[in-house]
């Protein structure tokens, strides 16, 4: 885990404080493209994501990658490393997996994947399994937003899945990061501070 420092010291005769952290990216925001999910415009993001010096922001929008255009132009004016892909939300029960392509090609399977399960669906709709995925799941990066069938994750990603943890400020905080714990170690999958942005 990260190590946060207070750094005090005296200027002109007052007690100066300073928290410094390691740079962090907030791997997990939906656009308002995430419709009745996504409350924010990707712009609006990409200020706060620089005003809070994150180092980097990706935006995963709830089955399509609508969102990222915006974001996109508003991270190339902020200067600021924007990170693209979609958080796959599956009919079969498999938890929740934002995918992030690595290279082009990646990116075509995730638009394919994409394109398959709103074929599917109704308008507005998109039915994917984790059958669909593994299909298409080469050169993809993944944070599992739920700890249900990590292993099977992990394998369909080549070992390049992380498991996302955040706090709820509820009363079992604690309990509940330690369950994901125990389950990250179980299954050889490593955690990730996310605050799951909408």
């Amino acid at each position: 885990m990260d190590k946060v420092f207070l750094l005090l010291f005296v200027h002109k005769k007052k007690i100066l404080a300073f928290l410094l952290m390691p740079s962090h990216a907030e791997l997990v925001c939906a656009t308002a493209f995430s419709f009745l999910e996504g409350a924010s415009h990707a712009e609006e993001l990409v200020a706060r994501a620089q005003a809070l010096g994150l180092a980097a922001l990706g935006v995963a929008d709830r089955n399509t990658v609508a969102g990222v255009v915006r974001a996109h132009e508003a991270a190339r004016k902020a200067g600021l490393r924007l990170l693209v892909g979609a958080r796959l939300c599956f009919v079969d029960g498999t938890p929740d997996v934002v995918a992030y392509p690595t290279d082009r090609a990646a990116w075509g399977r995730l638009t394919t994947l994409l394109t398959l399960g709103k074929r599917r669906a109704k308008k507005g709709e998109c039915v994917l399994t984790r059958a669909d995925f593994a299909s298409h799941a080469q050169g993809m990066l993944g944070i599992a937003m739920a700890p249900g069938e990590l292993g099977e994750l992990r394998e369909i990603l080549g070992g390049r899945v992380w498991l996302a943890v955040r706090r709820d400020h509820g009363g079992d905080d604690a309990r509940h990061l330690a369950a994901l714990a125990a389950a990250g170690r179980a299954a050889g999958v490593a955690l990730r501070a996310t605050n799951d942005v909408l």
